[in-house]
């Protein structure tokens, strides 16, 4: 019993267990820093891809403008009591019957984003200081990427009527 007592009263093997316990400190803050740069990569990775879905977004409603302002003539929809949708560019919602879709109206893809715009038929007014021959159309453009980001915006175009 004394020998241990003199052991214990001396430093002899007080290396190893500093050394130990500094190993373990340095083990946790290498896994709190692996953890942590895991998190900053994954944070930034949505960052892309929310600001990546936004843009796409962004470009479907300007397909749909210039879609709008490839058309001669004011909207066929526009005179009468039919369905206020001018043109449904893609399969976003499931209670849509893809027959009754026109030709074409597939996703389209930018940069490997499915993207849909639809664009409706709101109203038409004169156009001041034009006549009667000018009306304005109005329109309002749903545009979604990816099913995640979605922007709408309001369009109107001038056409010459009844010539």
């Amino acid at each position: 019993m004394t020998q241990v007592s003199m052991i214990l009263r001396t430093q002899q093997g007080s290396t190893l267990v500093i050394a130990l316990l500094m190993v373990a400190l340095l083990t946790v803050m290498g896994i709190a820093a692996t953890t942590t740069s895991q998190i900053g990569l994954r944070i930034a990775n949505n960052d892309r891809l929310y600001q990546r879905d936004l843009y796409v977004a962004d470009g479907g409603w300007k397909d749909a403008a210039m879609s709008l302002n490839a058309e001669a003539g004011p909207p066929p929809s526009a005179g009468g009591p039919v369905d206020p949708t001018i043109k449904f560019f893609g399969t976003l919602r499931a209670d849509v019957d893809a027959t009754l879709l026109p030709a074409g109206s597939e996703d389209n893809i930018i940069g490997g984003v499915p993207y849909w715009y639809q664009v409706t038929y709101l109203s038409k007014s004169a156009v001041p200081g034009s006549g009667k021959k000018y009306k304005r159309f109005n329109y309002y453009v749903v545009s979604n990427a990816n099913r995640t980001q979605q922007v709408a915006v309001n369009l109107s175009k001038i056409y010459k009527v009844g010539y």
